[in-house]
């Protein structure tokens, strides 16, 4: 659908002006009296990464996937500063993981993956609880928890598709 395609396409010009800064990240909102909320967060990087991917894939421009590719390097670079996934939800991190496979149907970012997978592993040895198996022991979450069996299952293959 033609309209539908142009909704999606002008909402990430909006966001490309908006929340994506010099650096290539996108920031985590706008805050009711305008201000830039500069948190920055593997959801955001995700979502972002998803909305391009699929824009280009419904027929968008290519330069859609281009912008895609440099998201993704300029994850990568972020994430490689040091302790930025440790610092994320692992359901941030899911979300994130599961548009950067989305993205890898089309360009290598593998370097991405590699990192998710390193701080998956280091995760499963570091941060499980061990009664229970729950995840971010000495505080065990629902939520953590199935974000890390997320991360899990993409690893190993499921569809990352929406």
């Amino acid at each position: 659908d033609g309209e539908l395609l142009e909704r999606a396409q002008a909402i990430i010009s909006w966001l490309e002006g908006a929340l994506v800064a010099s650096d290539g990240l996108v920031e985590d909102r706008i805050e009711p009296d305008g201000t830039i909320a500069r948190q920055r967060y593997t959801y955001n990087q995700g979502t972002t990464l998803g909305a391009l991917v699929l824009s280009y894939e419904a027929a968008g421009p290519a330069r859609h996937l281009e912008q895609a590719v440099a998201t993704a390097a300029a994850c990568a670079a972020w994430i490689g500063g040091g302790g930025v996934l440790d610092r994320q939800p692992p359901e941030f991190n899911a979300i994130y993981l599961r548009n950067v496979l989305r993205l890898a149907r089309h360009a290598d970012v593998s370097a991405n993956v590699a990192q998710v997978a390193t701080w998956a592993a280091r995760t499963w040895e570091e941060r499980r609880h061990e009664s229970t198996g729950l995840f971010n022991a000495p505080e065990p979450s629902v939520n953590d928890t199935a974000g890390m069996a997320a991360v899990y299952a993409l690893l190993a293959g499921a569809d990352p598709a929406p």
